[in-house]
């Protein structure tokens, strides 16, 4: 869950330094009556690049009444037909992962397009009248979304309007489906819907010879450059109505939107997805060289972010070498999700030899978790980047494992000596279980994972090479004291590696190194760091990075070493090449985002957690934690640095964020059960519930399962709801309210209704840098242009007059004030479960 942050940054004490993640609206000039607004409203860069597509989201956050509505109608009603062509086809998701809550910004636009047949494995050959009339209908509708995101691009309350009222975005979802659960007003009032989109088509290519060797598929045809190579005349028409309408400032001719594919199918199909890659860079690349169709007319160009890739079981060599291929050629992902187990599923080839499995799960874990960080020059890709992020994103952009069928310590140790130098990805989720489903923990095992994971994530070599920021344990089922008391001991020391094996004290000092290509490697190692008798060493016939030693005598042949994804391991001393140490050592964690998620609802399992909170707390500022019932010191006071904590308990799911607050820890002791308590708290504005909390989730309908649970939660419902429209009078503070109500509450939906998008007492982001920069900008060019006009004995303009304390007023009043958002769901009885949803606020 990552964080916004602000363009400036204020010194604050360093314990409650933090930024608000609410997306809200800007206005700049429209309290600054004083200041002379069309003077402001003058400046073109400031204007077209950051003032005049907020004031459109203010316009979406007030609501549309039916004056808006008709003259959206009036402006954009050309397009119908061609939102017609789109209706039914979209569909607005949540993310599959888990460690993402709260996260809506990650709800995926789908679109699915026209498709040759039902199943993306099969080759559909259409006769040529079929052909025919397939690609026209393709063209239609790759052309209707290219016009819609040119709008989205100009006017965002006109891309939303046509969005819902005529491309019908929520007419497709079915009303039983949970994970369209709230989707629909979320949409509507919550966080912005991007023209950014995951397309569903038929992935599988095709291969003609007649000019070589050249692939197509219809993502080459949607990505492509055909687009503006031959485009209909409807298309090219409507294009130049848009530009024609008043007010369109053409700050680019050419509207570039993001999309991309998820995969999760066979390996011809992953390969197929790679080949289209190459070809539609391989398409622009020749027509970067040609002239441009159209010269200083609009244009829309989709262009392809890295794909979503679910491996699932990767069971056989084919796809561990196509994985390796895919990784080593940089070809990037969104996502990259994979189960961690070495089961039946394998291949007849690896299920005869245990080795075979082990060297192939080494050889993938090695490649996901690269030490070498690729570099991806901007002019040499098809990808779409994010011009505005600070640095180029990496090779994958968040990683999300399953280990819960993943058997044997090896296996997990493997994969950690690799995380340990992870220059891959920023974000991991990972589900561990480390429990059986109707049985105790394994304290030998659950201690020795413990303390890979404190290697893999937290130790002195993690802060020193890892580039992870954002990590998720979930599906934990033991955090005992004694598991953490293995993992603190390996977190805090100066040698982790020799306290991870229980190993002595080198004479030589660790080590990194690189091995050299074809030397022997002692890959299977006891207990007692003895190599297994009759196991053959393997080679690797390349030079291996980031080897390190440990328990180094200095003088025996054998060094003990951690190779990345093979864990502990011994390698001959003339076949290491030493690196200089490095002048700088990595004394704070880039990880600095922890979210840790429990199997069930039992105390005893995670009674190691101020332990581990003590071991890590100090570098985090984000923390998520799925079930806590008590007192807030403990992590407060182990967490110093702490910006935001969203916790669950109860009924309830719980964001706070201490930026405003400063006072003392202990005070922050509730029973997070209590609704109404928890609300009488929140109408009090000295209280330090009222400060902090800025989000709050009450699921009711959790308390009604059962026909005899209704008679004795009813009467706490009724009071509990009329104690949050209470608090909701008095409270400035709480930033976002979402509530399930069953029937017969549903009545109180309008009362609830009245306090939807409602300033509160928020402190105001201060404007980004760039922004006051493109103002000042102007203000200082037109100053420096009237000191010449002086030097020339000419009148001076007064135009622009604007002294230190008019600009900090246009700066105040440019910052995003912060609306209230309050959502309730009403809930259906359906069977035993509540799952259908009519209406949200």
């Amino acid at each position: 869950m990552s964080q916004q942050e602000s363009g400036d940054t204020v010194p604050v004490k360093p314990r409650f330094r933090s930024t608000h993640s609410t997306s809200v609206s800007l206005i700049a000039c429209s309290a600054a009556s004083t200041m002379n607004k069309q003077k402001f409203l003058e400046l073109p860069s400031l204007t077209s690049e950051y003032l005049r597509p907020r004031l459109c989201i203010m316009n979406q956050q007030a609501g549309r009444d039916h004056t808006t509505d008709l003259t959206m109608e009036e402006r954009w009603g050309f397009l119908a037909p061609w939102c017609a062509t789109l209706k039914g086809r979209f569909s607005y998701s949540p993310p599959d992962q888990e460690g993402e809550l709260w996260n809506t910004r990650k709800r995926a636009l789908i679109v699915s397009l026209p498709r040759r047949g039902r199943l993306d494995e099969e080759n559909y050959e259409l006769d040529p009248e079929e052909e025919s009339k397939f690609k026209k209908e393709f063209q239609r509708v790759q052309e209707a979304l290219a016009l819609l995101s040119v709008v989205a691009h100009f006017d965002y309350d006109a891309w939303r309007y046509l969005l819902e009222e005529h491309c019908g975005l929520y007419v497709a979802q079915p009303r039983g489906d949970y994970r369209t659960f709230g989707q629909k007003t979320e949409a509507r009032y919550g966080d912005e819907i991007p023209a950014r989109f995951l397309l569903h088509m038929h992935l599988k290519g095709r291969t003609y010879k007649e000019d070589g060797v050249s692939f197509d598929s219809d993502l080459v045809s949607f990505c492509g450059f055909a687009l503006h190579s031959d485009p209909s005349e409807e298309y090219v028409k409507a294009l130049a109505e848009i530009e024609a309408l008043d007010g369109i400032i053409l700050e680019t001719t050419d509207v570039k939107v993001p999309v991309r594919v998820s995969w999760g199918g066979s390996v011809q199909l992953l390969e197929h997805i790679w080949k289209a890659e190459q070809a539609i860079q391989e398409q622009w690349q020749r027509y970067s060289v040609k002239p441009q169709v159209g010269p200083g007319h609009l244009k829309c160009t989709f262009k392809l972010e890295p794909m979503s890739a679910n491996f699932h079981h990767i069971n056989s060599t084919e796809m561990v070498k196509l994985v390796q291929t895919l990784l080593v050629n940089k070809v990037r992902f969104s996502q990259f999700i994979l189960q961690m187990s070495m089961d039946r599923r394998y291949s007849e080839e690896i299920l005869e030899n245990t080795d075979v499995a082990k060297k192939l799960f080494s050889i993938l874990i090695g490649h996901v978790f690269s030490c070498v960080r690729r570099s991806y020059p901007l002019d040499n890709t098809s990808y779409y980047y994010d011009l505005k992020q600070d640095e180029l994103p990496l090779q994958l952009g968040a990683v999300h494992l399953d280990c819960r069928l993943l058997n044997g310590s090896w296996n997990f140790a493997a994969m950690c000596s690799a995380m340990v130098t992870n220059q891959t990805t920023k974000n991991l989720s990972i589900k561990l279980k480390l429990k059986p489903r109707f049985a105790p923990s394994d304290p030998v095992k659950t201690q020795y994972w413990w303390k890979w994971i404190g290697y893999a994530f937290f130790s002195k070599r993690a802060r020193a090479f890892s580039s992870l920021e954002s990590l998720a344990l979930m599906r934990i089922g033991s955090m005992s004291t004694e598991d953490i008391k293995g993992f603190a001991a390996v977190v805090n020391s100066e040698h982790p590696e020799e306290e991870l094996f229980n190993s002595p004290r080198g004479f030589m000092p660790a080590r990194d190194s690189t091995l050299k290509a074809g030397a022997p490697v002692r890959w299977q190692i006891t207990d007692d760091g003895e190599p297994v008798p009759n196991c053959e060493p393997i080679f690797f016939n390349y030079p291996t990075n980031f080897v390190r030693t440990f328990s180094d005598d200095g003088s025996s042949t054998w060094v003990n070493v951690v190779i990345p994804g093979f864990g502990r391991c011994q390698v001959q001393r003339n076949d290491l090449q030493f690196q200089q140490v490095s002048a700088t050592a990595a004394s704070s964690s880039k990880l600095m985002s922890v979210q840790i998620g429990f199997v069930e609802e039992d105390g005893h399992i995670w009674d190691g957690l101020p332990g581990f909170l003590a071991a890590v707390g100090t570098s985090l500022k984000f923390l998520g934690i799925d079930y806590h019932n008590g007192a807030l010191g403990f992590i407060l006071q182990r967490c110093p640095n702490l910006q935001e904590l969203t916790f669950c308990c109860g009924l309830s799911l719980f964001r706070l964020n201490f930026s405003n607050y400063d006072g003392d820890a202990d005070p922050f002791d509730y029973d997070w059960r209590d609704t109404e308590a928890l609300a009488n708290a929140l109408s009090d504005k000295n209280d330090p519930l009222s400060i902090c909390l800025c989000r709050w989730r009450v699921r009711f309908h959790h308390l009604c399962f059962i026909q005899d649970q209704k008679k004795v939660y009813e009467p706490r419902i009724e009071s509990d709801i009329k104690a949050l429209l209470q608090m909701l009078q008095k409270n400035s503070n709480l930033e976002y309210l979402d509530i399930h109500v069953p029937d017969p509450y549903h009545g109180y939906v309008d009362e609830f209704r009245k306090h939807h998008l409602k300033p509160i007492n928020r402190r105001l982001k201060g404007l980004a840098t760039k922004n006051k920069v493109a103002l000042l900008s102007v203000v200082m060019h037109r100053k420096l242009a009237g000191y010449w006009v002086e030097r020339n004995a000419q009148p001076q303009t007064s135009q622009c007059n604007f002294d230190p304390f008019v600009l900090s007023k246009i700066f105040e009043f440019a910052a995003s004030p912060v609306v209230r958002q309050v959502y309730v769901r009403k809930i259906f009885e359906n069977g035993m479960n509540y799952l259908d949803e009519e209406e949200v606020i």
